[in-house]
């Protein structure tokens, strides 16, 4: 077999044996079987990819700072690929805020699920803190945006202690996503 860059991704993020059941099932009467093999590799890719991609965050400026303590704690459960994208690109821009401006000695990433009925992320550090007459840069506003596209809430302020800064977003769980991601799983427990 040739090499292929996205087959090798691919293989690299999802179990072998999964990958060998949904090439297995090629025959027409399989085709339920395959469909959910194929749905519970997805399941784990969207799990993996998000987490992944967070820690990759994470990874590019603990290279650049190793004096800077990350702690993280995201969970693996995926609310569909809108969410989910946007849940990444507030933790990219909170954490690259965070050390461009404030030179902060740690940072703490969180995200998890209110009630069901939202996922809060929150990224607060401890650096310099917000500037009382700061220019909001493009980023932010960008991150705004994407908040608002799903109905969610952005709060940014100073850390309890008054020293760094603590960036809160809510993003509703849209019924739409859980229904899907709920027929997804069922689908895989089919199995």
């Amino acid at each position: 077999v040739e090499p292929h860059p996205a087959r090798d991704r691919v293989h690299r993020i999802v179990p072998a044996d999964v990958l060998d059941e949904i090439e297995n099932l090629g025959a027409p009467r399989c085709v339920r079987r395959q469909r959910a093999a194929v749905n519970r590799a997805g399941l784990l890719v969207d799990r993996v990819v998000r987490t992944h991609a967070i820690e990759q965050v994470v990874a590019f400026w603990r290279k650049r700072h190793p004096d800077v303590v990350f702690e993280m704690s995201v969970g693996q459960t995926s609310f569909g690929a809108r969410i989910d994208e946007v849940a990444y690109r507030i933790v990219q821009e909170a954490v690259s805020n965070a050390m461009r401006h404030g030179e902060p000695s740690q940072i703490i990433i969180r995200a998890e699920v209110n009630d069901g009925s939202a996922l809060r992320i929150s990224v607060a550090n401890n650096g310099k803190g917000l500037e009382v007459n700061g220019v909001q840069g493009f980023g932010l506003a960008g991150m705004r945006e994407r908040i608002a596209s799903l109905g969610g809430e952005l709060i940014i302020g100073s850390a309890a202690d008054g020293r760094g800064v603590e960036l809160s977003a809510t993003l509703p769980l849209a019924m739409s996503n859980s229904v899907r991601d709920t027929k997804r799983e069922r689908e895989v427990q089919a199995l």
